[in-house]
């Protein structure tokens, strides 16, 4: 269950069930602990982006860690410049916990077998400074 806030004066909360997988919601704590709240698809990340704003969207609760490479959403980030929170954040639906800004607000799934700088592999375990690739 989750504390749904009312729109409505005067305000309260009431215990609700958890959203299933599918519907939509606003929030992480609306949606089971598998899914979480995310863009199904391009289409629900609607944006300007000479302004960066949302003009429109919409989100539904979506199963964790569950969608093959290959598999394309909603991609989001939260400033103009592409952090490591926004990889870790759009790849919970993927079976990898790893998706990639494919195409304008769309996140794709994939998944690595090899991680290189300056076009050398890296060994496991991986150096904290991949310019030093001897240690």
């Amino acid at each position: 269950m989750f504390c749904k806030i009312l729109n409505m004066w005067p305000y309260q909360s009431k215990c609700d069930l958890y959203l299933e997988t599918g519907d939509e919601c606003t929030s992480d704590y609306e949606c089971k602990i598998t899914d979480y709240c995310w863009y199904p698809d391009a289409a629900s990340v609607i944006s300007d982006a000479a302004n960066k704003t949302l003009l429109k969207s919409y989100k539904k609760c979506m199963k964790k860690f569950s969608k093959a490479d290959g598999t394309t959403f909603g991609w989001k980030q939260e400033k103009s410049k592409i952090s490591i929170q926004d990889y870790i954040k759009n790849g919970l639906y993927c079976e990898s916990g790893l998706a990639y800004n494919s195409a304008n607000n769309t996140a794709k799934c994939t998944s690595t077998t090899q991680l290189t700088w300056d076009n050398k592999p890296t060994v496991y375990p991986y150096t904290c400074d991949p310019t030093v690739l001897s240690q």
